[in-house]
């Protein structure tokens, strides 16, 4: 692709470098709270999109965990779950992801989650469903929970997470702040993948696109800031 390609802020500009297949790199460390374009210029035509960096988010999670023995605990009514609490900032909007992935050490890599249990839901109908099998957590997310802030009450918002499984040996928790772009890019993809699993009742459903802010083009141009934790297994 023979194309200029370039991002600034209101205080500088970085031009990218061409690799291979079309792709461009940057030593850009993009500070939080600033915006950023993004403009390529290639046959006469100009994309462009903008993106303000989130700022890291605030989160706290602790494991806590059941005393009971194997012997006493039916899976349905192990409490054990991780208590998250999120602090928001009320002055400016922000968009929440949240992923588990488990640890196996004898393939050693990170596989993520595909059903999220926790004890509440968070507003909207995306990726979410009944979950009977654990009595103390209801809902069920595939792969992400997503927090509009709007639905945070007052300054904060505590809810549980169930562990994953028994059978890895740790558990990655991602908190991820997403500007609006990337935002409604996941909705979208989440979407999708709704209605591809949705078998015969597909006809029913309206097709939804992929969510692009690229002017003149088609694309994603967003950010995000993040934090994980890890927790050990611990043997429930």
């Amino acid at each position: 692709m023979n194309a200029s390609v370039s991002i600034s802020n209101s205080d500088s500009l970085w031009v990218l470098n061409p690799i291979d297949n079309g792709f461009y790199v940057s030593s850009i460390k993009p500070i939080e709270g600033k915006s950023y374009a993004l403009s390529i210029n290639s046959n006469n035509t100009t994309l462009s999109a903008s993106t303000k960096i989130p700022i890291k988010p605030v989160v706290n999670i602790k494991a806590v965990i059941d005393e009971r023995t194997e012997e006493e605990l039916v899976d349905s009514y192990d409490t054990s779950h991780y208590s998250i609490t999120i602090i928001d900032h009320p002055e400016r909007k922000e968009y929440y992801w949240i992923s588990v992935k488990y640890f196996k050490t004898f393939e050693e890599y990170y596989k993520n989650v595909k059903n999220i249990s926790v004890n509440r839901i968070f507003g909207g109908n995306i990726n979410i469903e009944e979950d009977s099998y654990y009595n103390n957590f209801p809902h069920s997310y595939s792969y992400y929970i997503r927090i509009d802030d709007e639905l945070l009450e007052g300054d904060s918002i505590n809810f549980n997470i169930k562990y994953s499984n028994a059978f890895k040996t740790r558990d990655r928790i991602t908190m991820v702040s997403a500007d609006q772009h990337l935002d409604l890019y996941l909705k979208s993809a989440l979407i999708q993948y709704e209605q591809k699993n949705l078998g015969d009742n597909l006809a029913f459903y309206i097709p939804e696109m992929m969510y692009t802010n690229i002017k003149n083009g088609v694309g994603i141009f967003g950010s995000y800031n993040s934090v994980y934790f890890d927790f050990d297994y611990l043997g429930w």
